[in-house]
């Protein structure tokens, strides 16, 4: 990523965490509405939600210029969501989901360019993750 894309994902990482109960709100929302399965597979609460979706934001965002410091993570997280049922094909539809979210929570403060950096960046994690989920179905035939 160019310095001006980090820059970009840090600023607007800052905007949404601001207001992370509004972002993780239209998340979820837009997610179960999209696959309703994941209401049963993710944590009811929405404070856990929440907590969660922010953490893993601010650890992309914290790594991002260096991701193989995070590789392993990535990968243990694809393998327990594979395990929980959670399949690779809805990654596409989370990320989705992440964006319009973002989008929305931001406002006006959302450009095109923004959307160009933060789907590369989630399209790099998504990569690892449904690497370890891949691994995790290895194991498990």
């Amino acid at each position: 990523m160019t310095p001006m894309q980090l820059h970009n994902i840090r600023r607007s990482h800052e905007a949404v965490a601001d207001r992370g109960d509004e972002l993780s709100e239209r998340f979820f929302a837009r997610l179960f509405a999209m696959q309703p399965v994941l209401r049963a597979l993710l944590p009811r609460d929405q404070w856990q939600r929440t907590r969660d979706l922010l953490a893993g934001l601010g650890l992309v965002v914290k790594e991002i210029e260096r991701p193989g410091s995070v590789e392993h993570l990535l990968m243990d997280f694809g393998a327990k969501a594979q395990r929980t049922g959670i399949m690779p094909q809805q990654y596409g539809m989370a990320r989705q989901a992440l964006l319009d979210a973002m989008r929305e929570t931001m406002g006006a403060e959302w450009t095109e360019a923004l959307e160009r950096d933060w789907t590369d960046a989630l399209n790099s994690v998504a990569s690892v993750v449904v690497l370890g989920a891949g691994r995790s179905r290895a194991r498990a035939a």
